[in-house]
Formats: C-alpha cells, sequence, structure tokens
C-alpha cells in the first residue's frame, strides 16, 4: 500500500498507471477514450454556452477576419487565436477597422482556457469553411454574441 508521502508525489506527478504502477504516465482505456469520444458534443456545447456573450460584435468580426484563411489541426487547436489576433491588429489595423479596444480584446482572449479558444476557433473556422451555405456574419454573432 502506498504511504502517504506516495500518494501525495503521484498526484504531483499526475496518475500512477494501475497495471504498471508507474508514477507520471496516463494509460487511457479503450472505454475512458470511448467515453470521452461520446461527450464530445455535450462538452462542446457547454463550452459554447460559456463563452456566449463574451465578445462584442467588432471582436467577433476581427476575430473572423483573422480566422479566414487558416487551417486548424488537432495539434494546434486553441494554441494560435491569441496571436492571430495580436498580429492582426498591430500588422493590419484590424482594432481600428472594428472599432475594436486591443487591450481588452487580448485580455478576454488570455481570461479564456485552452478548451473555450478551441471552440471559438472551431466556430469561427466553420464560417469560413463549413457546409452551411446560409452562414452569414449575423448567425455568428447569434451563436456567440
Amino acid at each position: 500500500m502506498d504511504t502517504d508521502q506516495e500518494k501525495r508525489e503521484s498526484l504531483r506527478l499526475g496518475f500512477v498507471n494501475p497495471a504498471t504502477g508507474e508514477k507520471g504516465k496516463i494509460t487511457l482505456s479503450i472505454v475512458a477514450l470511448d467515453t470521452f469520444r461520446q461527450a464530445i458534443p455535450n462538452l462542446y456545447a457547454v463550452t459554447l454556452g460559456e463563452i456566449k456573450g463574451l465578445f462584442t460584435a467588432g471582436e467577433l468580426n476581427l476575430m473572423l477576419d483573422v480566422s479566414k484563411g487558416l487551417l486548424l489541426t488537432p495539434t494546434i487547436l486553441g494554441q494560435h487565436l491569441s496571436h492571430e489576433v495580436e498580429d492582426g491588429i498591430d500588422l493590419s489595423g484590424l482594432a481600428k477597422k472594428w472599432d475594436v479596444n486591443r487591450d481588452a480584446l487580448l485580455e478576454k482572449l488570455g481570461r479564456l482556457s485552452t478548451t473555450q479558444i478551441a471552440v471559438l476557433e472551431t466556430v469561427l473556422n466553420d464560417f469560413w469553411y463549413g457546409t452551411d451555405e446560409t452562414a452569414n456574419a449575423e448567425a455568428l454573432l447569434e451563436a456567440l454574441g
């Protein structure tokens, strides 16, 4: 049986693989992965609800502007929007174009979790590359505004 010190060390490192007792390694079972896959639509909806109403129309339009032409991949999802927004403002003058406060928008983005950013990125990406022919900025504003 693990001592209290060993349990604290295990928590510090992350997890203990019950099959091997190896600390700090995460081994997911097929059941765990399948459960997570099934939960994704609900997690997406909950996260979308968390970010709904956080951004002004100008901020959303600015983020749409910088997301056009970006290729999202699973390995970078949730990691690049803030940088793209900052570059769009600093290099292309998008804050003036969309009447957005640079620092306020970057602060909002900085407070979001990686998951919240990933959902925001997918919504923006879907606007440009989704299969809905009727997608428009008003629909996006309704979904997120």
